[in-house]
């Protein structure tokens, strides 16, 4: 399988890759924008590996397995594309293009699923989808068809209130999962009271397949441990500004000439994350409290903050402990002054 699409998953490559040219040539700093990327790439790789060691492969159809090669790229430059708008601060409808594309992905993946023939890494994998060919058929079709107007649904959804959009697309990939998973179960008790003969295809913990899953999953298991309880901030002060230095995420640089307004709070700050990074270690990007957007670079659930109000927008940065926050707040009200 990757010998034959060799070409296709260079391209796929670059295609991933691309946006961190783009950058560099827009005299950006790449390095900060690099980690998105780079995911996307080790997630497009892995899932080629997996596909390739699938004892179904050779039994699929080009069009599921050219939906599987360009799905992450795609993917990976429409996130890239979101993510630069968010971060140079620009005015991005990020909700209704969100659900928007969310919805135009299962109307896709719907449209392709009936092409799908029994394997373990593409496809509705449900134990009861496993016991014949006929319940994987079926379940199939009856999945294709759910999920392409499901995904009408959601991205009609993407243009209502934002109140709306998200509880609307939410609510629909709940019933977009269950219903062929019920489905399924519903054609295997059916077929199991009609006696039918039951031909599951190769067991997947006694091939190579199921121990090469067992290390992709344990590989991605460490990366997301390390993604979620690593990283710090770091502020540099220097004569006419200060620069948060983000592992994971952009640097923040603010001149203190910007800052209208400065606040040293006890306590976490409330709101929720529209577009950004969140682990249990940090909170960083565009935040949401009320109606109000502001910038967060802090620690997760910080004891105290300050809040700023930098050329009319409101910031929210914090130390790792209430006496680090304090000694950031103090040098800020220094520099203003002076």
């Amino acid at each position: 399988m990757i010998r034959e699409n060799k070409k296709t998953l260079i391209a796929g490559s670059i295609v991933i890759l691309l946006p961190l040219l783009i950058w560099l040539l827009m005299g950006r700093d790449w390095g900060a924008y690099m980690v998105t990327p780079l995911i996307f790439l080790a997630m497009y790789w892995l899932s080629a590996f997996a596909t390739a060691k699938d004892p179904g492969q050779k039994r699929q159809g080009k069009k599921p397995l050219r939906m599987v090669l360009w799905t992450i790229p795609i993917s990976s430059l429409v996130v890239c594309g979101v993510d630069y708008l968010i971060r140079t601060r620009q005015d991005f409808p990020i909700t209704i293009i969100f659900c928007l594309l969310f919805g135009i992905m299962f109307m896709a993946i719907g449209n392709y699923l009936p092409k799908c023939r029994q394997n373990y890494t593409i496809g509705i994998k449900v134990s009861w989808a496993y016991t014949s060919e006929e319940n994987w058929n079926a379940t199939h079709r009856f999945g294709g068809k759910v999920w392409f107007i499901g995904g009408l649904v959601i991205a009609l959804g993407s243009f209502l209130p934002m109140n709306w959009a998200v509880p609307v697309m939410i609510v629909s990939v709940f019933v977009l999962v269950l219903l062929p998973v019920g489905y399924s179960y519903r054609y295997y008790r059916r077929q199991k009271a009609n006696g039918d003969e039951l031909t599951p295809i190769a067991n997947l913990t006694s091939s190579k397949f199921g121990k090469f899953t067992l290390v992709f999953l344990a590989a991605i298991a460490i990366f997301v441990g390390c993604i979620l309880f690593t990283g710090n901030l770091c502020y540099q002060f220097g004569e006419n500004s200060f620069t948060i230095d983000a592992s994971f995420y952009d640097d923040l640089t603010v001149a203190y000439e910007d800052i209208e307004e400065i606040a040293y709070q006890e306590g976490n700050y409330p709101g929720f994350r529209v577009w950004g990074y969140g682990s249990f270690r940090l909170l960083m990007g565009t935040f949401q409290t009320g109606n109000t957007q502001y910038t967060r670079y802090t620690y997760y659930r910080p004891d105290s903050a300050i809040t700023m109000t930098v050329k009319g927008k409101p910031v929210v940065i914090s130390g790792k402990d209430p006496a680090q926050t304090k000694e950031i707040y103090d040098t800020l009200l220094q520099k203003i002054e002076d």
